[in-house]
């Protein structure tokens, strides 16, 4: 999730932009397909003999058997039957009974009206019995080159990442030896498919860099078309991150047909069926998907004090943030935040102030603790003494020295700064990390906004949260404003992690101007 822009009332200087949700699709690299199966299967089969010949090779290696099989998967990438990308598996035996895992992605996304292209490398050492003993992963997305790798020792994860021209290590405590989020199949059919059989798994995500644990219900048995054949398969409902998502895998664990987010679905196929396409169609913007159109507010003056809208669908559970934001059964009010006041620096925290030491802390996203942030915030904060006055001083550096453009891939605030641009994401990224090595405790906030232009709608939009005495006041750093405007709509806070709740709810909410004062 990722988009910027300002809105006509404020920095009217700046260049808006659409909002956008490319960022967390690029992360679903492991998912995809849907709908046009027919269409592509039917007119594959008749291209020519020596197609059709490899289309049946490659629905005969899908044949009944329980162990992993060397060799290639294919998956294409779909979003509301629009080609938007493939996913090639590659499998191999390694020595002890392991295997490496290749998954080469290609995505193509709409960035702001023009097609753009994002690659993703995965290779992935498993032991024996499927767990993870390290792996290797790049990303490119034009502008952005990022890579890492990461080795399993022990009771932790040893992690190298370079980005933004830096070396950056860190080490990860993990609960358990963990599985890969993205091939947990060969794991689930290592026992029996067998309905009702439930399953807790450690889940690791190398491109969040986070160990969460993977809920996994067998559903039971059931039946898929796949590239001319009718074939046995087996649903599974995954739970993580609060996101339920339903899946389709063979006895050797195969993924079948995933069901995901924001409408993309992943669906097995032909080497045919996945490359046809992606030569000829544009990108898909996916943050026109789930943008929530509205109709026109009231200007900035007439909405100064009260903004009601009414919420739909789910994510209730999000959006109560009093004083300033209050949800009254499906009657959301807006209210300017109190004035606050900044907290002495260097903030000192007592024990129990587990929430502010989370807000300090440097992670593989928001690397607070380089040597370049440092320095850059030592700079930018000036003679500042308070959190507040530290923080807006920040802000409004980087309101006035990025280039506010979208760029796609992971985040990184040491990238940004070696760029010098970015998209409301990566900004807010960089802000936390510049405030965080500054002292100040600064949570990423992920929310909607209000954009005017060129039509009225709600668009998915990120900023940041720093304390002050009593709580935490809003700094956006991308549209200039501290506190940030009644049109600023907060649903998920923390760090970059903190957007996954955002997955759960877009494209299934809806909103409607009630009324302003």
């Amino acid at each position: 999730m990722s988009q910027r822009g300002a809105p006509s009332e404020a920095v009217a200087s700046r260049p808006t932009g659409r909002a956008g949700a490319e960022q967390r699709a690029a992360r679903i690299w492991d998912v995809i397909g849907l709908l046009t199966l027919a269409l592509f299967a039917t007119t594959l089969w008749t291209m020519n003999r020596g197609a059709s010949r490899r289309v049946e090779a490659e629905a005969a290696a899908l044949a009944p058997g329980a162990e992993i099989r060397a060799g290639d998967e294919w998956i294409g990438l779909y979003f509301q039957d629009r080609k938007i990308g493939l996913t090639r598996i590659t499998k191999a035996p390694d020595e002890g009974g392991g295997w490496t895992f290749r998954v080469h992605s290609t995505l193509k996304l709409d960035t702001l009206g023009v097609a753009a292209q994002a690659e993703l490398d995965l290779r992935a050492r498993l032991g024996a019995t499927r767990a993870l003993r390290g792996f290797e992963l790049a990303l490119r997305t034009g502008a952005q080159d990022f890579r890492g790798e990461g080795t399993v020792e022990g009771d932790a994860l040893r992690l190298l990442l370079n980005t933004g021209g830096e070396r950056i290590e860190r080490t990860l405590p993990l609960p358990a030896p963990p599985v890969l989020r993205d091939l947990l199949g060969p794991v689930i059919a290592q026992g029996p498919l067998t309905p009702g059989r439930r399953l807790s798994l450690p889940g690791f995500d190398p491109w969040t860099l986070s160990a969460t644990p993977v809920e996994i219900e067998i559903i039971g048995p059931d039946t898929l078309v796949l590239m001319g054949q009718t074939l046995p398969a087996t649903r599974i409902r995954q739970r993580l991150d609060g996101l339920t998502l339903d899946a389709w895998i063979n006895e050797r664990g195969e993924m079948l047909r995933q069901e995901l987010p924001l409408g993309l679905v992943a669906l097995r196929q032909s080497e045919e069926e996945a490359r046809w396409g992606m030569a000829d169609e544009g990108g898909v913007s996916l943050a026109d998907a789930v943008e929530l159109p509205v109709a026109p507010l009231p200007p900035p003056d007439a909405r100064a004090r009260r903004l009601v809208l009414r919420w739909r669908g789910p994510g209730q559970d999000l959006l109560a943030a009093p004083p300033a934001q209050i949800l009254e059964r499906e009657r959301l009010v807006r209210t300017p935040e109190p004035p606050a006041t900044g907290r002495p620096l260097p903030v000192r925290l007592e024990a129990q102030d587990t929430e502010l030491a989370a807000a300090l802390r440097a992670d593989g996203v928001v690397q607070a603790d380089h040597k370049k942030i440092r320095e850059r915030a030592r700079m930018l904060q000036g003679d500042a003494r308070d959190t507040l006055t530290a923080a807006r001083a920040i802000a409004t550096a980087l309101h006035r020295e990025l280039r506010f453009e979208r760029r796609g891939g992971l985040p990184s605030a040491l990238e940004t700064l070696e760029s010098g641009a970015g998209d409301c994401t990566e900004v807010s990224v960089l802000f936390a990390a510049l405030a965080r090595a500054a002292g100040i405790p600064t949570r990423l906030v992920f929310g909607l906004v209000y954009k005017p232009e060129p039509t009225p709608r709600f668009a998915w939009h990120a900023w940041n949260e720093v304390a002050v005495e009593g709580g935490f006041v809003s700094v956006d750093a991308t549209w200039g404003q501290s506190p940030v405007d009644l049109t600023h709509i907060a649903l998920a806070r923390g760090d970059f992690r903190a957007q996954i709740d955002l997955l759960r709810i877009m494209g299934h909410v809806s909103l409607e101007f009630v009324e302003a004062e």
